[in-house]
């Protein structure tokens, strides 16, 4: 018996890592599937990257599935972009284990609106604004293109939930999942990335209340700049 809790206890955190590395690639696979979707809408829309919601402080509508869905604030479509294409571009279906990432393991523990993996909120507004010596505000709220990124491999467009949200939270506090503008979907360490824009998307009506900068989110210089 001594034994075999011997080997138990080597061959455990063994398997526990294998099971988490298996998870973080089922993950990993998601992002990279919802960044080919982004270029799907893209060459739709005349390469302009998903912007489903009003850029002003009123909440914006959308069917899915033959209900109504709202996006309460123009910077709310960060953490629900997909409320705005999943009739289109997706199934229909809520909730749908496609959105979950790191944060809920389990469907059934999440709300049916969740989205793990986030857009990052510098495609939603021009270059100026995401400068300290340019931003004025809400009037450079708007969309912006697939040509306009200069740095396509290290420019994200997607991003995990859970490590931007909860940087603390382990292992996630160490490395992020991000998806880059080229299409590609990765782990890096938190360290790799660039800093971002200190304030996020600031103080205005249709900002995220008390969302601070994060990395890979909001990104200095916006589509212009780089994340790592």
């Amino acid at each position: 018996m001594a034994v075999i809790g011997v080997v138990l206890a080597l061959t455990l955190p063994v398997l526990s890592a294998a099971r988490e590395k298996g998870r973080e690639t089922v993950w990993q696979s998601r992002m990279r599937t919802h960044a080919q979707v982004f270029h799907v809408y893209a060459g739709d829309h005349a390469e302009a990257w998903p912007n489903v919601a009003r850029p002003d402080d009123q909440p914006t509508w959308h069917t899915v599935g033959g209900e109504q869905r709202g996006i309460a604030f123009y910077f709310g479509q960060v953490y629900v972009w997909h409320i705005g294409l999943l009739d289109r571009y997706y199934d229909a279906n809520l909730p749908s284990q496609s959105h979950l990432g790191r944060t809920f393991r389990n469907p059934d523990d999440a709300f049916d609106w969740h989205n793990d993996f986030l857009m990052s909120s510098s495609l939603l507004a021009a270059p100026a604004f995401w400068n300290p010596a340019t931003r004025t505000g809400p009037s450079q709220w708007r969309g912006t293109r697939v040509h306009q990124v200069r740095y396509a491999g290290r420019k994200a467009i997607l991003v995990e939930g859970l490590t931007v949200s909860l940087p603390a939270y382990p292992p996630a506090s160490t490395r992020l999942l991000s998806a880059s503008a080229d299409g590609a979907a990765a782990y890096r360490p938190i360290g790799a990335y660039t800093d971002p824009y200190p304030t996020g998307d600031g103080d205005f009506p249709g900002s995220s209340p008390g969302l601070t900068g994060r990395r890979a989110l909001h990104t200095i210089d916006g589509v212009l700049g780089r994340d790592w």
